[in-house]
């Protein structure tokens, strides 16, 4: 009996303390007068403003290599991609945009294990219509 309740306690405690963290990749789009791809921080006045709604955003892992995950921005710009477990992420991170009306978006980051956002400007392509 003693083993047996030992050894959940170990298994719960491995897992709590020692076990995969899930997080997320997340970050807006943006209109800009050039197509870029930064890491900012929270409390920039970009990430306030208005986004670009409808932005396919692809991640993956290297350049070009294995995907990581996709996104379409919401209402605001901003968009989310699931990571399961950032410490596998070790390797320069590939993220693409393309939309309707702007031009593709792409650039290399690092994963901002702090919870940075990942800030995609994109030029339009065409007069910018105000709404």
């Amino acid at each position: 009996m003693k083993t047996s309740i030992g050894l959940a306690l170990a298994i719960v405690s491995a897992l709590v303390l020692g076990g995969c963290k899930s997080s997320s990749l997340s970050g807006k789009v943006i209109a800009g007068e050039a197509s870029v791809v930064t890491i900012i921080g929270n409390d920039e006045d970009r990430m306030k403003g208005e986004g670009l709604e409808g932005v396919d955003v692809e991640v993956r892992l290297g350049q070009g290599r294995s995907l990581l995950g996709k996104a379409t921005s919401g209402p605001d710009g901003s968009w989310s991609i699931g990571v399961p477990d950032p410490k596998m992420v070790r390797d320069k991170l590939s993220v693409m945009a393309k939309g309707e009306g702007v031009l593709p978006s792409r650039g290399e980051v690092y994963f901002p294990g702090d919870g940075r956002p990942v800030l995609v400007v994109m030029k339009r392509s065409g007069p910018a219509t105000s709404r």
